[in-house]
């Protein structure tokens, strides 16, 4: 009887030995969970910071293109208004010598 008992301890304490390992792996798991939750967050709040930052620039870029075009514009008149003038000029100066 006393070897049965003996055996039935050794196997109690394998067997708690066995559950304090399981409760040990498991609460690693659940704070692996934890950081990788946390982590998860982190990533989503940098990824939203990102396509608001990238739609921010998309919108200052468009800005900038039109401000390009207008400029563009603008001093294709003013190029075409100096030339016209400076023709008119030299049309008045030959007729000026043709009178003469």
């Amino acid at each position: 009887v006393g070897a049965w008992a003996k055996s039935v301890l050794t196997e109690n304490e394998i067997n708690q030995r066995s559950h304090k390992d399981l409760e040990s792996k498991h609460n690693d798991l659940k704070e692996q969970f934890r950081l990788f939750k946390a982590g998860r967050k982190l990533m989503q709040q940098h990824l939203t910071s990102l396509l608001k930052e990238n739609e921010n620039l998309t919108s200052e870029k468009n800005d900038l293109e039109i401000q390009l075009q207008d400029l563009h514009s603008n001093s294709t008149k003013r190029i075409v208004q100096v030339v016209d003038e400076v023709l008119s000029q030299m049309n008045n100066h030959t007729k000026d010598n043709k009178q003469r």
